[in-house]
């Protein structure tokens, strides 16, 4: 009797402690991942030349201790940049990792109608499978931005825009450059990649539209 009064108790403990756990998931794992307010001073306080890309999405994240490094796909990224390079807009599509279900952010920030938002969107899975490391693609970029050339010309602003995953592109008499360890050089030879435009705004017939390709083996 001893015995078996034991064993149910040790059940019960069992049964109280996996209660317990399963409800600080599932809690966990409803919380809102990006802290608004984190993403709009960060962003507020840098340049185009200072901000760490990835940093502003990583930093922004709540974390939890069973999932302390959140991993997110970038599906969407393009940036609005006044003359002197500050950020005046950016637009992303990002989707986290989380530990039981992915959540999926559409963020809106316009400095010039004062106007930040961040809502989550259901998860398309063609869309999410399609989407690039964002870790890997915005430690790159953060490099790339550095060597990047901005189109001459008298312009309102700047845009920066992420085409996706793109290639292979060869070789033309447009301007594009290849971003592969750590160097920025002119296409010179068939290259898959991420792809991102450079443009000035408002655009005409004439302009310029650089091409930027982080090379795959960076990716």
């Amino acid at each position: 009797m001893k015995i078996n009064k034991k064993l149910k108790l040790g059940l019960v403990f069992i049964c109280l402690v996996t209660i317990a756990l399963v409800s600080i998931l599932i809690y966990t794992d409803k919380k809102e991942v990006i802290n608004q307010q984190k993403f709009l001073s960060y962003i507020e306080e840098n340049t185009f030349e200072s901000i760490d890309f990835n940093k502003l999405f990583v930093e922004s994240m709540e974390t939890s201790i069973l999932n302390s490094k959140p991993k997110y796909k970038v599906q969407e990224f393009q940036l609005g940049l006044t003359d002197a390079k500050e950020i005046r807009l950016l637009i992303g599509r990002i989707t986290v990792e989380g530990f039981l279900t992915d959540k999926k952010y559409r963020i809106f920030y316009n400095r010039d109608s004062d106007y930040f938002k961040i809502e989550k969107e259901e998860i398309d899975n063609f869309n999410y499978s399609r989407g690039l490391n964002g870790r890997v693609l915005l430690n790159e970029f953060n490099k790339l931005k550095k060597e990047s050339v901005i189109p001459k010309g008298k312009y309102d602003h700047y845009t920066v825009e992420l085409l996706g995953d793109i290639g292979p592109i060869e070789p033309s008499n447009k301007a594009i450059y290849v971003w592969h360890i750590d160097k920025l050089m002119e296409l010179q030879e068939k290259v898959e990649g991420a792809g991102f435009y450079i443009y000035g705004q408002p655009i005409k017939e004439d302009d310029e539209i650089i091409m930027y390709i982080i090379q795959n083996d960076n990716l």
